[in-house]
């Protein structure tokens, strides 16, 4: 049974669906939101971004997940590696010691003069913030 490999984050899909009607600054803010989910998504143990779209990004839900990972020649699955998920989907120890990384190079869609032809994301793992007085 095959499942629906379309579902992406929120931000994903309204970057892959919008882009190209986008100028390069919202190209980017949206590319960051959708990101900081694919980010989220990747360290969280209930969930894993080890399977990719076309694009680079994270097939949202775990069905998709999973399905890739029993198919994995399948052509809409794009493998990020085993240690970008943690078990049932992938090698890495944990959901907080995968290896996901976000996009890199992400060519900006017909770009205006002054405008960058690509641009890169991170992912900030183990970072945290304190407050002191």
């Amino acid at each position: 049974r095959r499942v629906s490999l379309d579902a992406l984050n929120m931000h994903c899909a309204s970057w892959r669906d919008r882009r190209v009607s986008l100028d390069a600054r919202s190209q980017m803010r949206f590319m960051a939101k959708c990101m900081g989910q694919d980010c989220q998504q990747s360290i969280d143990p209930n969930h894993a971004c080890r399977w990719l779209d076309a694009h680079g990004l994270c097939y949202a839900y775990k069905t998709a997940q999973t399905w890739c990972t029993e198919n994995p020649s399948a052509a809409d699955c794009n493998d990020a590696g085993p240690m970008a998920a943690g078990p049932p989907w992938g090698g890495a120890p944990s959901a907080e010691l995968t290896e996901w990384i976000p996009r890199q190079d992400v060519a900006v869609v017909n770009p205006r003069e002054g405008d960058p032809a690509s641009f890169s994301c991170s992912c900030m793992k183990h970072c945290s913030c304190s407050r002191t007085r």
